[in-house]
C-alpha cells in the first residue's frame, strides 16, 4: 500500500492513453507509399492470371509436342509421320468416294434478302444452312464460281502449298480461328458471311490451292459437310481453273450478270 501514491500516477496515464486509443485515427500512409491491402489483392490476381496462362499453355502445347515426338519417332524409325499417314488415308478415301458418286451436288441456292449484296444459302449436313455474301463492290471485275465442295477439300488436301495447307476434316475444329468462324455464320442470313477468296497455282504438274481471304471460313464449311459453296475470284483464268478442277452447276457468273 505504501507504493500506491507512486504508482497512481503512472496507472492514470496508462488508462488515458488506452482511452484516447479507441478514438485514434487509422494509420496514415506515407504519401507515395502503396497500401498493404491494395498491394495484397494485385498480387492475388497476377499470381491467379499467371497460373491461368500456364493452363493455357500447357492444353495448347501438349498436343503439339506429342505430335512432333511421334513424328520424330516415325522419322528416326523409317516410318512415315503419323499426319502424313492421316492426310494420304484422306486422300485416298475422298479419292474412292468421289469415284463411286453417283451424283454431283446442287449448286448453293441464291436468295433474295433487303441487302444489296447478292446472298446465298448453303446446304450443309445434318439438314442445316448457312449464308454466305458477294461483298464487293466493284462486281464487274469479280467472278463467281460454284465449288464442289468434297472436290475442294480432295484436291486442297493434296496441295502442294507450304503456308495453307490443309488439315484433315477432322482436326479442322481445332483450327485457332475456328470459333470464329462458329459465331460469324451463326448469324445466318440477317448477317451472311463474306465470300472466301482463293487461288490456284500451278507448279509444273501439280497445283497448289492458297487464299487471299476466307481460309478458316472454307475450314467451317467443309466441316460442317457444305454440299457445294460459292467462292469470289478476280480473274477469268482462275475462274476456269476452279470450274473445271472442281466446279459445279452452270459456268462462272460475272459480276455484272449478278446485277441483273
Amino acid at each position: 500500500m505504501k507504493h500506491l501514491p507512486t504508482m497512481l500516477p503512472l496507472l492514470m496515464t496508462n488508462s488515458t492513453a488506452m482511452a484516447a486509443g479507441q478514438n485514434m485515427p487509422p494509420p496514415i500512409i506515407p504519401a507515395g507509399s502503396a497500401d498493404p491491402t491494395v498491394l495484397e489483392t494485385a498480387t492475388f490476381w497476377a499470381a491467379l492470371f499467371a497460373v491461368l496462362v500456364i493452363i493455357v499453355l500447357i492444353v495448347r502445347l501438349v498436343p503439339f509436342l506429342v505430335d512432333k515426338a511421334l513424328d520424330y519417332i516415325s522419322t528416326k524409325f523409317g516410318l512415315k509421320p503419323r499426319n502424313q499417314a492421316e492426310k494420304c488415308e484422306e486422300i485416298a478415301r475422298l479419292n474412292f468416294a468421289l469415284q463411286i458418286r453417283k451424283n454431283l451436288p446442287n449448286p448453293p441456292h441464291r436468295i433474295l434478302t433487303n441487302s444489296r449484296d447478292p446472298v446465298w444459302e448453303i446446304e450443309l449436313a445434318g439438314d442445316k444452312t448457312a449464308y454466305m455474301r458477294f461483298n464487293d463492290r466493284e462486281f464487274d471485275n469479280q467472278y463467281i464460281v460454284y465449288i464442289d465442295a468434297e472436290k475442294f477439300y480432295y484436291h486442297w488436301l493434296r496441295s502442294t502449298d507450304g503456308f495453307h495447307k490443309c488439315p484433315t476434316r477432322a482436326k479442322m475444329p481445332l483450327d485457332r480461328k475456328y470459333a470464329g468462324a462458329e459465331t460469324g455464320f451463326s448469324h445466318g442470313r440477317e448477317n451472311p458471311v463474306p465470300l472466301a477468296y482463293p487461288h490456284i497455282t500451278f507448279t509444273g504438274n501439280e497445283f497448289s490451292i492458297s487464299f487471299t481471304n476466307g481460309i478458316t471460313r472454307t475450314i467451317w464449311l467443309i466441316a460442317n459437310g457444305a454440299k457445294s459453296f460459292p467462292i469470289e475470284v478476280r480473274e477469268f483464268s482462275q475462274a476456269e481453273l476452279f470450274h473445271g478442277l472442281m466446279g459445279v452447276g452452270h459456268a462462272p457468273i460475272t459480276g455484272a450478270e449478278l446485277k441483273m
